[in-house]
């Protein structure tokens, strides 16, 4: 309802001899105004769905989720020594060291030491953090048995991200690029696992298909769930259009 529609919600519920009195009418109008504050309470709801919210109201239920809007990128953005390609067409490090020929000694480069690529930090837009948001909240609210992960993982993002047990204390994430585009370092902070295993993100940046076996309860009826895999030829089937898998085929 509307805050209008809750003002005359309640000036209607008068009795009958003032229910068709103007300042009757119009008092328990102003109150109910005064107590509905133009449904300020709804739209405070409203503007803090996860699925809606924006700017500053992400960082606020990030507050409450436990996260913040900044990464650790990896991106080295400061000037280092390097060694030049032998191919001259290929793009050259601006940082070597001093030519023989040169009168000047290159002052920008500096070495890379360990730890500096920690100190570069970047910040998530809002369509990523949102991604970020809603892994965290199903990193905090997962029971991280491999049932209930699975569950938990197809209902918020489908066939976007798949998990495989090695049953070696080991998991493995497969990510839709085209569909979840933050940083590995980050799902690797974030996606749900249980205490003490180890997880492997891999993230797929191909359109094609590829090989591999799907899920247990296979009804032939049903839709592949998951849209990467193609299974092998059946008897009375034709082949379809799947490829191996290929080191270019995941990024990592």
């Amino acid at each position: 309802m509307t805050s209008e529609e809750i003002v005359n919600y309640y000036v209607d519920r008068l009795i009958l001899q003032y229910r068709q009195k103007p300042k009757a009418r119009a008092t328990i109008a102003a109150f109910v105004r005064e107590v509905v504050a133009g449904c300020l309470h709804l739209r405070l709801h409203d503007a803090f769905d996860i699925e809606t919210a924006a700017g500053k109201q992400l960082d606020t239920l990030a507050k409450y989720i436990g996260l913040t809007r900044t990464f650790i990128s990896g991106e080295l953005n400061q000037e280092y020594f390097g060694f030049a390609d032998y191919d001259p067409k290929k793009e050259q490090n601006p940082n070597g060291f001093r030519d023989y020929s040169s009168e000047f000694i290159n002052s920008k480069g500096i070495w890379l030491q360990y730890g500096f690529d920690l100190d570069t930090t970047a910040l998530l837009d809002d369509v990523d953090f949102r991604v970020l948001l809603k892994l965290k909240i199903l990193s905090n609210t997962t029971d991280t048995t491999l049932p209930g992960m699975m569950a938990a993982v197809r209902q918020m993002f489908d066939s976007a991200v798949t998990l495989e047990d090695h049953k070696n204390m080991t998991l493995t994430y497969t990510v839709n690029a085209s569909v979840i585009t933050l940083p590995r370092s980050v799902l690797e902070k974030t996606l749900p696992r249980p205490a003490g295993v180890g997880i492997t993100v891999k993230i797929v940046r191909s359109r094609f298909s590829f090989w591999r076996y799907s899920y247990n309860n296979y009804n032939p009826k049903k839709p592949n769930p998951h849209p990467y895999n193609t299974g092998f030829r059946r008897y009375a089937g034709n082949l379809t259009g799947g490829q191996f898998t290929t080191y270019q085929g995941y990024d990592g």
